[in-house]
């Protein structure tokens, strides 16, 4: 009998193990499932992932679109290029109003009419045709002929195009840059822009546009492929 007890009490522990090993195979997992990898979708259909998170790390970029309306595709991608190229330069433009609104912060750049003098002239050095883009951009047609662009400025691309305008600038409107006098203004400028300019000169020309004396007399202007070279004529 005993043998008999014996038997009946592990089978009974046997299925009681059973019962509680099925009790926790219900639990509900608390591993989160894998999320599905996202789709990028443009004009109902799947579009390269760039079209949707254009971003790029140390770099400026756009997305262009430009549509076919009859033209061919060569034509239409230069024009989406020359439409990346525009917002592009609008992106440089709202980075030199940023540098001058910190420059108008201080003492030297509180005069207003100034500073928009200023930022007129850096703007108008901004050339869409002139910046450096990266040379592999990225490209999309849809089938109804929409064509999108990925157009891209490294970061150290689009810095040198911006010293490029600010120099530039400095050449063309030399008067708006020297109706600031101090030679403390042009290193607070040339601080903001990481730039150098030739100070000590400008300061005694400011002097002399002071007195009233004009650029043109100080200034014999000699063109050369590509550059201008300023030869003070008095000395």
């Amino acid at each position: 009998m005993i043998h008999v007890r014996n038997f009946f009490y592990f089978a009974a522990s046997a299925v009681l193990l059973v019962l509680l090993g099925g009790c926790a195979s219900t639990t509900p997992s608390t591993t989160p499932p894998v999320a599905a990898k996202a789709e990028c979708m443009q004009d109902g259909i799947s579009a390269p992932f760039w079209i949707c998170k254009p971003q790029v790390a140390d770099a400026y970029v756009s997305l262009a679109i430009a549509e076919t309306n009859g033209a061919d595709k060569a034509q239409t991608i230069k024009a989406a290029l020359e439409i990346g190229r525009i917002e592009i330069a609008k992106q440089m433009q709202s980075h030199v109003r940023e540098k001058l609104d910190n420059f108008a912060r201080t003492p030297e750049g509180s005069n207003k009419e100034k500073v928009d003098n200023l930022y007129a002239s850096i703007a108008d050095e901004v050339k869409p045709r002139d910046l450096h883009l990266q040379k592999m951009l990225k490209s999309w047609i849809t089938p109804s002929g929409k064509v999108y662009i990925h157009v891209i400025a490294p970061k150290s691309n689009f810095d040198a195009d911006l010293k490029r305008a600010v120099k530039l600038s400095y050449i063309h409107h030399k008067r708006t840059w020297l109706s600031f006098k101090s030679k403390q203004s042009i290193a607070n400028l040339e601080k903001e822009f990481d730039v150098r300019m030739p100070v000590e000169q400008g300061i005694k020309i400011a002097q002399r546009l002071e007195q009233g004396e004009k650029v043109s007399e100080l200034f014999q202007v000699e063109r050369v492929p590509n550059m201008i070279v300023g030869r003070n004529r008095r000395n």
